[in-house]
């Protein structure tokens, strides 16, 4: 479910005081959910793929638009639509997104049993590389 910052700050708080993290092989099988949505996204650039010991971020993937003439905007729903195909399995989950200079950041949230699993999904405009001389 796609809330405001906000509703989803207090959704998180909620889930980190009556759940635990994910173990480290669920946090594994989490991620290669990601991975494998991201290599649907062709028009995207992956730059990083990690896991993280923050509670509030366990996941962390960076990545930027391949090409200067894509609006992030549009990038947005197809973030969602991947989201809720990798949440499908969970008892529940969130996501929420944050407007930045460069980009945006999704942060999401999904609980499955008694663990729960986090992340932060930032994605950046073009960033044209510098001109080799």
């Amino acid at each position: 479910m796609r809330l405001e910052p906000a509703q989803f700050s207090q959704v998180c708080d909620r889930v980190m005081r009556s759940c635990m993290p994910v173990d480290f092989h669920h946090q594994q099988t989490w991620m290669d959910g990601w991975k494998s949505a991201t290599d649907r996204m062709h028009y995207l650039h992956v730059s990083h793929f990690g896991l993280s010991d923050s509670l509030r971020a366990l996941i962390r993937i960076r990545a930027n638009l391949k090409k200067p003439n894509l609006h992030l905007d549009l990038i947005k729903p197809d973030v969602e639509t991947l989201w809720n195909e990798i949440a499908a399995r969970a008892d529940e989950s969130a996501h929420a997104y944050y407007n930045g200079e460069n980009g945006f950041e999704c942060c999401f949230l999904a609980v499955t049993g008694d663990s729960y699993i986090t992340g932060s999904f930032v994605i950046s405009r073009f960033m044209p590389h510098p001109a080799r001389g």
